[in-house]
């Protein structure tokens, strides 16, 4: 969701806060089902975990000023290799969100504390090639180290295999970041290099492919729901900084 220069990506592309779920992938789009799509697609969308406390919801101005608080943090801006922005830079910056048709976001919302925000999760297109990236985050120290990131990166990859038709994503992560590199094993992401110039691992998820990426889709199309954003009491809440738990 920041304004990030292509060269910050390649040299920062998977992050995690010891104490936290600062996680940045990328992906290899090997498979499109559809040659055109909107990103807007989840404009609408709430999608839930039923064993999770993560909620994604669509990005909207109400979510501003607390994303904004978050990232006048040092350390998140360093994990996530982003520029701090005013807040009417942090507005318009989340309208091109909304409005770039080869850009998708989330809202992640952290049930257990009363949906209050937790994080972010991104998807976009570098070009034609079908290569693009995936961003999670969870800023908030009260929502971090409780499988929020997890959910949220599973959640997201369903999404994008069952809506866009993606099946092959492809992590970078710091080769020091163990704790990035637990969370993907978990989910079924296997290592398959380690770049020393980048002083990066790479790991690789084939969810139509392999089994364990068979079995995450099977897992999260049992448990997950989805529902409409508009009308609802989620659309309704307000946000505060002065809510933000991150110190």
């Amino acid at each position: 969701m920041r304004v990030i220069d292509q060269s910050c990506i390649d040299n920062c592309a998977f992050t995690d806060m010891h104490d936290g779920d600062v996680v940045h992938l990328t992906l290899l789009w090997l498979q499109l089902r559809h040659h055109s799509f909107n990103m807007h697609i989840n404009a609408n969308t709430v999608l839930r975990l039923e064993d999770s406390a993560a909620v994604l919801v669509p990005y909207t101005e109400s979510h501003v000023k607390v994303y904004h608080a978050w990232m006048g943090d040092a350390e998140l801006l360093r994990l996530t290799c982003s520029e701090r922005l005013s807040l009417e830079e942090e507005f318009s910056n989340m309208k091109s969100w909304r409005e770039d048709p080869k850009k998708l976001t989330f809202i992640v919302l952290d049930a257990a504390r009363n949906y209050a925000m937790a994080g972010d999760v991104n998807l976009y297109l570098n070009g034609e090639d079908g290569e693009g990236e995936i961003e999670v985050m969870i800023a908030e120290t009260a929502s971090r180290r409780r499988g929020i990131a997890s959910a949220a990166c599973r959640l997201m990859a369903t999404f994008a295999f069952a809506e866009l038709g993606v099946s092959t994503f492809i992590a970078k992560v710091l080769e020091d970041n163990s704790p990035s590199i637990s969370l993907l094993e978990k989910i079924g992401f296997t290592e398959t290099c380690r770049i020393s110039a980048f002083k990066e691992v790479h790991l690789v998820l084939d969810v139509s492919g392999s089994e364990k990426g068979k079995a995450m889709i099977q897992d999260v199309k049992r448990k997950w729901s989805t529902e409409s954003y508009v009308g609802s009491s989620l659309a309704e809440r307000k946000y505060s900084q002065e809510q933000t738990t991150l110190r």
